[in-house]
């Protein structure tokens, strides 16, 4: 099995600008989020910095403010970091994103404005942002949490699920987010392409591929925001 992913990864990757077939409008019916973006400011000295507040970029083209996000990652102490931003993730359909607010709790927000709090001890004391890892199942039900161990919450209640075993890595979802894998269906991989360039935005390749049949289609594609300094997009 491991043998089939990484050909299918191969496949992918070599036909990243040569896919027959035109891109997906959107996922699923009406709007939903392409990707989270975190602005990128110029300082003295020509350095790039992460500021001002998480963008939710939808598929019908509204730039939506994150305001209760944490922008820049706080350390141990809470302080923080210049570079580096605090986690964010998006569902795979573009429903929910999971990320920290400002006073330090984990949330996820729904597409429809409502927020969920997990609970405050969803992590260990003293943990650092930037060692957390954020995960949304396709579906956005549940919100797997990694900091050391993974622990896994139900979005809509907030409440935790369970706990992955010591020396288990989670790698993500199942397609029906009853499966802790690293597969967007039983027989489909998905992969997030980027193009970067220096004249130009980054444009960003949505492939998902049938490792059965062998066959890859383009699911969506799309440049990202001139200003933005790192971004996070849709898991499926």
């Amino acid at each position: 099995m491991k043998i089939r992913i990484l050909v299918a990864l191969a496949v992918m990757l070599a036909a990243v600008f040569g896919v027959q077939g035109a891109a997906q409008a959107e996922y699923g019916h009406g709007d939903s989020i392409r990707y989270a973006s975190a602005k990128g400011c110029v300082k003295k000295g020509g350095d790039i910095l992460p500021c001002g507040t998480w963008r939710l970029v939808t598929h019908h083209g509204r730039v939506i403010l994150l305001k209760d996000a944490q922008v820049r990652a706080l350390d141990k102490k809470g302080h923080p970091m210049t570079r580096v931003t605090a986690p964010v993730a998006v569902s795979g359909n573009g429903q929910k994103v999971a990320y920290f607010r400002k006073d330090g709790r984990l949330a996820v927000r729904s597409l429809d404005g409502k927020v969920r709090l997990l609970p405050e001890n969803a992590l260990p004391s003293r943990t650092a942002q930037y060692d957390v890892t954020l995960q949304l199942s396709d579906d956005g039900a549940v919100v797997a949490v990694t900091a050391g161990r993974t622990k896994l919450f139900d979005t809509a209640l907030g409440r935790r699920l369970g706990q992955l075993p010591k020396g288990r890595y989670f790698l993500g979802f199942s397609g029906d987010g009853a499966k802790e894998l690293d597969w967007t269906g039983e027989y489909q991989v998905t992969l997030h392409a980027s193009k970067m360039s220096k004249s130009a935005r980054i444009g960003m390749t949505v492939l998902q591929q049938d490792v059965r049949s062998g066959a890859t289609t383009i699911r969506d594609k799309y440049e990202l925001l001139k200003d933005t300094f790192v971004y996070a997009s849709c898991g499926g």
